[in-house]
């Protein structure tokens, strides 16, 4: 079977000044100069003995993620993996996959009439719960599982309760979200996902994996509001919502060097631009066959 040798970059502000090993992984520095102490986070690499990149992919990247989220625990650092670059690459071949970001800049939503007449109207507003704080923490975070717990949180807090601990799930499922499927797929006592996360439990991939719930729950609420409430957010905002940082312009595809080299990695891209990023490479329009 064929060798892949596998790189990803990891978005931390912890340092690993001595390179080591774990698990098979091999993480250093990522373009880090201890004289002038600038420091770009770590790579992540490993090599994966599999049938087929898809293979080999699968296996680094299910054992890569848990063990990030051990690193930031241990190290009490940001650290961050989805999004940055990795690369992929058949060692008996010169192709290679690679994604590749550059972290930009967050563009600003205008405060005008439509703002201020939202906040006049929500003056109006019977507060039930601390919704708002709650969508103010859902706004602010660019990761999926606090953004989820936090407007779960929010949704409850629009609702308020039945009775003392009861949270009025009926004005949820009808009024907010309008959708009694969503509801159970959020809420269920055993398979929702807010119980999975809120109750420290594995998220269910085949369950939860490829619907998009913070777009559609955040979408939901706006909804809401706009209907019920006389606010007029804008709904047509493109990446909405919008937080500072995190936020990026990614390139993925495949590449052959356009002279021999078997030594491709993440550092030949370090410090260039994404138009830059197949200046040295022929840009292929798929999967090479046999890879």
């Amino acid at each position: 079977m064929p060798t892949y040798f596998i790189q990803q970059k990891i978005n931390t502000i912890a340092g690993v000044y001595d390179p080591f090993e774990h698990n098979g992984f091999h993480f250093e520095e990522f373009n880090s100069d201890i004289t002038s102490g600038t420091h770009d986070g770590w790579t992540a690499s490993k090599e994966v003995i599999a049938d087929s990149v898809d293979a080999a992919f699968h296996e680094f990247f299910s054992n890569f993620y848990p063990l990030v989220d051990k690193i930031a625990f241990v190290t009490q650092c940001f650290t961050v993996a989805e999004l940055e670059p990795y690369l992929v690459r058949r060692t008996d071949r010169a192709e290679f996959f690679l994604q590749f970001s550059k972290e930009r800049g967050p563009v600003p939503l205008q405060f005008g009439e439509d703002e201020l007449e939202s906040i006049r109207a929500l003056e109006q507003y019977e507060k039930k719960g601390d919704a708002f704080r709650y969508m103010r923490e859902a706004i602010n975070t660019p990761d999926f599982h606090a953004r989820l717990a936090m407007l779960a949180s929010a949704l409850e807090g629009i609702a308020g309760e039945t009775r003392p601990g009861s949270t009025n799930h009926k004005y949820i499922k009808n009024e907010i979200l309008n959708d009694a499927p969503l509801h159970e797929k959020i809420f269920a006592g055993q398979e929702g996902i807010r119980n999975q996360l809120l109750h420290g439990k594995t998220i269910d991939d085949d369950e939860h994996g490829s619907t998009p719930y913070c777009e559609i729950m955040y979408g939901k609420i706006i909804n809401y509001f706009n209907s019920k409430h006389g606010t007029k957010i804008n709904t047509d905002v493109i990446g909405a919502p919008r937080t500072i940082g995190r936020s990026y312009n990614v390139w993925r595809g495949w590449l052959k060097p356009r002279l021999d080299s078997s030594d491709v990695d993440l550092a030949q891209f370090s410090g260039i631009d994404l138009h830059e990023v197949t200046k040295d490479f022929e840009t292929l329009k798929g999967k090479p066959s046999d890879y």
